[in-house]
């Protein structure tokens, strides 16, 4: 699994400001990224599963792997939207998605 943490709307799906990879088991995967300011976020995640280190799309660009973003954000005719995915911290969180 593919975790990626974004602070910054323009960064949202491109540059994560920190990211991890996780193995799932028992259908679950659990990563903490620690001294995280306080601060708006957004986190995106997808199963990479042939193993090859990248999402895959097809011919228009639609993921073929499982994938999801914090809020369980969907995006329509497109990727998820910051607007919809974005949380606050203040404190410590747990942010459960869905994929």
């Amino acid at each position: 699994m593919f975790i990626a943490l974004y602070n910054i709307e323009t960064n949202f799906l491109k540059k994560p400001y920190k990211n991890s990879i996780s193995s799932i088991e028992n259908n679950s995967s659990t990563v903490v990224f620690n001294n995280i300011p306080q601060g708006t976020y957004a986190i995106s995640v997808f199963h990479d599963e042939n193993d090859n280190g990248i999402m895959d799309t097809n011919f228009m660009h639609i993921p073929k792997e499982a994938y999801g973003c914090s809020n369980d954000a969907k995006g329509f005719m497109g990727p998820p939207k910051w607007e919809d995915a974005k949380f606050q911290i203040k404190e410590n969180k747990t942010v459960n998605i869905s994929i």
